[in-house]
């Protein structure tokens, strides 16, 4: 074979083979780019980790098992190096002019694309500033000075042909929607789309700067251990509180519980849930949850409960996991349960469907010490033009004996006005950590 040779393959084929075996490297990797010149082709690794010589020569030799000879060379980068980056072409020039074909967090395939999009508006010649929020995933595009309504007219749909052009060109999934202004919206944190949109500062704008500087050190950290979800973790768009009512009807007899739910933002990317509710049968519950979202990958997070119900005390702690996949979300949580109930570990497993933003299909099962049971449910929005802080929801619960309890409620949600259910289980909540009665009912021996 000749030296440095690309096998004559798939070029997905060939991105597969070569994510698959940097994977595995016990380094952190998080970008590699392949460079084609005239001596041949190179493999770039990049990483906050040093790479040794034996490395090097280690994956060289497993890409040849796969008839890819290329050369292989680590580039080491310091995380204060990575936290003074201040736009998202500093990102996009990571690598440049080399193809990407390792990139877990998506962060430099996502930024180089923009920075194709933000050349092609700046070179209208009536552009100014371009500034991204990439939590909404839109562009916030100045105009230079203030242009008449027809120009302003006539820019606002040459941009949007560039845009729908660039959109067939990326991958599915990655929308994006332009705002035209003549002066940036308050409130929103904006990282500079390119170095031209730099701000010059001025005394005021020291917080500000602050803000993005911590944004892109953030990014640093978490490439770290180029875990995708802490590369591009996003904190809960605004605080927003629910009001829920819940009814449940069980073989012999009925429960009620009325309870509020307050999800805020505590920085960059750590958001935190409180849940309190109380019912009859002397029912308490008390739930916290920390964690870290990205709603194109999923949440990771720590839960925590104290319930009490009919003279019996239950604690839960644990971990949070879910992962989204386009119309559906899949969840796990592992933890320990003590009290006057059973002690053990706790298990739990569910899955959502959404057939429509806003209609939902819920399903999973539980394995605690006390009791294990399977669960299916719904949740809709009857009215989303009219109220979409209102949804509906009915759960039913089976254990090995059959049917064990259905629950019936509803939810006002406040704070996420204007977001489909789909969107807000993804921007705005958390996940829901009390309200288990049986155990409970189990322990008491009814």
């Amino acid at each position: 074979m000749p030296k440095n040779h690309l096998p004559q393959t798939n070029w997905i084929d060939l991105k597969r083979k070569l994510g698959s075996l940097i994977a595995s490297l016990p380094i952190p990797v998080f970008l590699a780019s392949l460079d084609k010149n005239r001596s041949g082709a190179c493999l770039t690794l990049h990483s906050l980790e040093k790479a040794s010589p034996d490395l090097i020569g280690q994956a060289r030799a497993s890409l040849a098992k796969l008839g890819i000879a290329v050369r292989v060379k680590a580039k080491r980068y310091q995380a204060k190096t990575l936290g003074q980056l201040e736009s998202l072409e500093d990102i996009a020039n990571i690598g440049a002019n080399e193809a990407i074909v390792y990139d877990p967090s998506q962060t430099f395939i996502r930024s180089r694309a923009l920075n194709d999009l933000v050349g092609q508006l700046q070179r209208t010649g009536e552009i100014d500033k371009v500034y991204c929020d990439t939590w909404r995933r839109t562009l916030f595009v100045l105009t230079k000075g203030t242009p008449s309504s027809e120009d302003l007219e006539s820019l606002r749909a040459r941009s949007q042909a560039i845009l729908k052009v660039w959109q067939q060109l990326v991958p599915t999934g990655f929308d994006v929607t332009l705002r035209l202004c003549t002066s940036l919206p308050h409130g929103l944190r904006l990282t500079p789309a390119d170095r031209k949109s730099r701000h010059q500062f001025t005394a005021p704008d020291w917080f500000g700067f602050l803000r993005r500087k911590s944004s892109f050190s953030l990014l640093a950290i978490a490439l770290t251990t180029a875990y995708p979800l802490a590369a591009s973790a996003q904190e809960v768009e605004k605080p927003s509180v629910v009001l829920t009512q819940r009814n449940i009807l069980a073989k012999d007899d009925s429960w009620q519980a009325l309870g509020l739910t307050a999800t805020m933002p505590l920085g960059q990317s750590v958001s935190s849930q409180i849940q309190a509710a109380i019912g009859t049968d002397d029912y308490y519950g008390l739930g916290g949850h920390l964690f870290l979202r990205d709603e194109d990958i999923g949440t990771l997070g720590t839960f925590g409960s104290y319930e009490t119900m009919l003279d019996e005390e239950m604690l839960r702690f644990g971990l949070r996991g879910e992962a989204y996949i386009k119309g559906a979300t899949l969840g796990g949580q592992v933890g320990q349960q003590s009290g006057s109930v059973e002690d053990g570990l706790l298990l739990q497993g569910d899955v959502t469907i959404y057939p429509s933003s806003t209609f939902a299909l819920r399903s999973g099962f539980e394995k605690s010490p006390e009791k294990s049971f399977g669960r299916g449910g719904i949740e809709w929005q009857p009215a989303f033009s009219m109220a979409p802080g209102l949804s509906i929801f009915s759960d039913a619960q089976f254990d090995s004996d059959g049917f064990d309890r259905v629950m019936l409620g509803f939810k006002l949600h406040f704070g996420s006005q204007g977001a489909t259910l789909m969107e807000r289980d993804r921007r705005n909540m958390g996940n829901n950590f009390i309200y288990n009665v049986s155990p409970l009912v189990s322990a008491s021996g009814y």
